[in-house]
């Protein structure tokens, strides 16, 4: 990529649908550095960003609640890398869209460990789920529910997701 004159900042998922953060924190094959470390070595830029999917992070399946598991130690461990993490994807609900995800306190502790994040997804995710209007979309639109792609909600009341990914002060 670089080879053909690509300078800008290449972000690489995580392994596992992007939930294994450990796969850049650990080393592999007898090398001397964390596997992330290692690819931002052979980086001619030293231009990369390693990102993580963080959904199932607080979900416990088990219970089938959101919250029951404190994110703390992947995201401290994140933090204390010192590798360029950030959270690639992440949501409101389970990608299945079965449930809600936990979003408001994991996103409070990434903040605090200085983890920025990407918020899922702006526009017309297709996410079809009984929990509605609890959709995935940031934006909105009033006739359809699937959002517009750049109506941004007026209050909270319209579609909380939205309004507290764009507004919430805690993150």
């Amino acid at each position: 990529i670089r080879a053909k004159g690509v300078n800008v900042p290449l972000m690489i998922d995580a392994n596992q649908y992007g939930n294994n953060e450990r796969i850049f924190i650990d080393k592999s094959y007898g090398q001397s550095v964390s596997n992330g470390q290692y690819l931002l070595n052979t980086d001619p830029k030293h231009n990369l960003l390693f990102s993580v999917h963080t959904y199932e992070w607080e979900y416990d399946y088990n219970t089938d609640t959101a919250e029951s598991i404190d994110p703390s130690p992947k995201l401290d461990s994140m933090a204390n890398s010192k590798l360029p993490f950030v959270i690639g994807e992440m949501g409101n609900l389970m990608p299945d869209g079965h449930a809600f995800s936990g979003y408001a306190d994991l996103l409070t502790k990434a903040n605090n460990n200085n983890i920025s994040y990407f918020a899922w997804d702006w526009y017309n995710d297709g996410t079809d789920t009984t929990l509605s209007p609890y959709r995935m979309n940031i934006t909105m639109n009033g006739q359809y529910r699937e959002g517009d792609g750049f109506t941004l909600h007026a209050n909270r009341s319209q579609t909380p997701w939205g309004w507290d990914i764009l507004n919430a002060h805690a993150y």
